[in-house]
């Protein structure tokens, strides 16, 4: 079922939007919101609970209106997935929502008041505002460098992915967030783009440290599995039967050999107890003197 409303929201009849769904879904898509809109609803068919969720949505002539959708799935006997849904036109409140934020963000003295570094752009990437931060991280004036060209001031952020994501700002009106590697600084960035009524708003801050540490501990376990393929190598190649337990006797390691004179595969014994494997061998010679050496450590 649908309701006559379809009219105002996709310009569809409730029949043309049961027998041609996908002139809605393109509708979504055309928005940019059609992959957020189908994880909200896998999501909610899951967990049979209820959705809401907002987009943007694209009618054929280009019309463009924020929806809502509140729904609930109901999953029938034969297992299919039964929607009770509403659709709200919210382009009003978005509209609002989205000159407030904009407005907010040329308010010089909240600018100057945050944390993270900022600057605002007008359509043609010329420098409109920069705050104080801002500056200082870039080794600018906040007050000259404004009425200057991005590019041409940072020639660097050519051809780099923040243009990139900067053009699909503009050809969007979507916002972008990515990290960032800018050799001219040496420095990691993540950054914040919007699309503002006079251009764009980018926020960043400086996450080297934390990339630096990421990159360390990335190199550190390719080493460590490095040096682990190595052991196993080594471990497999000499002629010995040997293996290895944790404190608590649950075998971490077996290798080949330890398979011929034992007579258990790898895979049968590894994070198994060492002795309930080898219940026979308990009050042994061999099952004390392991004892032993791990209460001396030796």
């Amino acid at each position: 079922y649908m309701s006559e409303v379809s009219h105002q929201i996709w310009g569809l009849s409730p029949e043309e939007c049961s027998l041609y769904p996908e002139n809605i879904w393109s509708q979504v898509e055309a928005g940019s919101d059609l992959e957020t809109m189908l994880a909200s609803l896998q999501d909610a068919a899951q967990d049979l609970s209820l959705r809401k969720s907002d987009w943007r949505n694209v009618s054929p002539d280009g019309t463009v209106r924020y929806y809502q959708g509140q729904g609930m799935p109901q999953r029938l006997p034969n297992g299919d997935i039964l929607w009770n849904s509403l659709v709200l036109d919210i382009t009003e409140r978005k509209l609002f929502e989205q000159n407030y934020l904009a407005a907010q963000v040329e308010r010089i003295d909240i600018l100057e008041s945050i944390s993270d570094n900022f600057y605002a752009l007008d359509r043609q990437f010329n420098f409109t505002f920069m705050n104080s931060s801002c500056a200082e991280l870039l080794n600018v004036d906040s007050t000259t460098i404004v009425g200057k060209n991005l590019f041409e001031e940072f020639p660097g952020l050519k051809n780099t992915p923040f243009e990139q994501e900067l053009v699909k700002v503009q050809q969007s009106s979507q916002s972008a967030k990515f990290e960032l590697y800018y050799p001219a600084f040496a420095a990691w960035f993540d950054e914040h783009i919007y699309a503002t009524p006079s251009g764009f708003s980018v926020y960043f801050l400086d996450i080297t440290e934390k990339k630096n540490s990421e990159i360390a501990l990335q190199e550190s376990n390719e080493l460590l599995k490095i040096a682990y393929n190595e052991r196993s190598k080594i471990l497999e190649s000499i002629g010995d039967a040997f293996f290895a337990v944790d404190k608590n006797w649950i075998v971490t390691y077996w290798n080949k050999q330890a398979e011929l004179v034992l007579g258990r595969k790898r895979e049968e014994i590894v994070g198994e107890n060492l002795w309930e494997k080898y219940a026979d061998a308990i009050d042994s010679d061999f099952y004390r003197q392991y004892h032993k050496a791990q209460e001396n450590g030796e």
